[in-house]
């Protein structure tokens, strides 16, 4: 798979979490169905850990992962996770003062297991609950992909759906089981714990495998993607919000066709793509999850107009946005550059092939391939 294909990943990632953002805003429309559709930022989540598992795959599971592998990606997932994560955090602290919270709850956050506790993944920074599973899922990645690596292709296959049906029928179950809890806390509870959105993200590692070994060999026709993923608008907007009370894992194979549909165009969008520097925006999508939530409570301090106007709307969302980028390329790469080195670990990231560097690799090989032939003829 190349950069090229790849280029439309950036895009979906930049619009998942834009729309989250826009969520989180709580805007009512005056057309019901878009209300509806934009009240769905639970499930948007779902395909960022589809999208994680698959981008991690790409990239590490063409070979297994030996010790000083495993190290290194444990280190370079938590040096780039933690610069935006500790950021959203002291500046929710900063317009929210939290100094009255238990010291507890302080060191949940700090050590990123708050969802693991029941009624705490929300205490601080709301939407850093999505940061703390992903840090589960980096620990467990080596592991996870060296079992996932030794399945057959048919078996992968048969996980595609035995994942979906796993993730949906724990936590049905587990929903309604008699607990002391709030029950609403323990609904919250399993739509935000890890282990509740594993299978989410194998989806991801599960489908990025089967594309690597080619067992998909048909190309499907772009106009029946684009119509499945045109079902996943009409499903968001018309279906009640009840649907999605636990984990929202509904959604799932509906984002694995979102991701079909953004790599059938990706090569199509790259020279685009690449214009409006879409990578470096796709990049700060984490900073943008991270920080959107202080920047948001800002704002609705100091904003004069009437809440949520569209001048409101339009000027927040641009500033935030802006902000992301300006964050992400002035302070969390250079952090995380820098506890990259401090660490003395040298962390090599595995490059994806261009289509300059494939062209060469066939060259090559057929040059070699030439020399073999005139070799044999000679000493025959």
């Amino acid at each position: 798979m190349t950069k090229t294909q790849l280029a439309g990943l950036d895009l979906l990632r930049f619009l998942a979490a834009f729309y989250i953002v826009v969520f989180h805003l709580g805007i009512h429309f005056r057309q019901e169905p878009l209300t509806l559709f934009f009240s769905r930022g639970q499930s948007a989540t779902s395909l960022f850990f589809i999208l994680s598992g698959f981008l991690l795959t790409t990239l590490y599971g063409r070979r297994p992962l030996d010790y000083a592998a495993q190290q290194r990606f444990i280190w370079r997932r938590a040096t780039r996770i933690l610069p935006p994560y500790l950021l959203g955090l002291g500046l929710m602290f900063m317009v929210q003062r939290f100094w009255y919270l238990p010291s507890t709850d302080v060191l949940m956050f700090l050590t990123m297991t708050q969802t693991w506790f029941v009624g705490s993944s929300h205490l601080l920074n709301a939407p850093a609950w999505s940061a703390s599973c992903l840090m589960f899922f980096y620990l467990t990645f080596p592991a996870v992909l060296k079992f996932w690596q030794s399945r057959s292709e048919k078996m992968l296959l048969g996980s595609l759906a035995g994942l979906w049906l796993l993730g949906i029928a724990v936590s049905m179950v587990l929903v309604h089981l008699p607990v002391t809890f709030n029950a609403d806390a323990w609904a919250l509870y399993l739509h935000n714990n890890p282990l509740m959105r594993w299978p989410e993200f194998m989806l991801g590692m599960v489908t990025a495998l089967l594309i690597e070994r080619r067992a998909w060999t048909w190309r499907p026709r772009p106009e029946l993607l684009w119509a499945g993923a045109g079902s996943v608008v009409l499903a968001m907007a018309l279906l009640p919000r009840d649907t999605f009370a636990v984990n929202n894992g509904i959604f799932a194979p509906l984002s694995l066709l979102l991701l079909l549909t953004a790599l059938s165009v990706g090569e199509r969008l790259a020279p685009w793509l690449s214009r409006i520097r879409a990578r470096q925006i796709a990049n700060s999508t984490l900073v943008l999850y991270m920080i959107h939530q202080p920047v948001q409570i800002a704002f609705q301090t100091f904003w004069k107009a009437p809440l949520l106007s569209g001048w409101y709307v339009a000027v927040y969302l641009c500033c935030v946005l802006l902000l992301s980028v300006l964050i992400d390329h002035a302070f969390c790469r250079p952090v995380t550059r820098w506890l990259q080195t401090l660490s003395g670990v040298n962390v090599v990231v595995p490059q994806l092939a261009s289509r300059t560097s494939i062209r060469r690799r066939v060259f090559r090989a057929r040059v070699l391939r030439h020399r073999a032939v005139q070799f044999e003829s000679a000493d025959d």
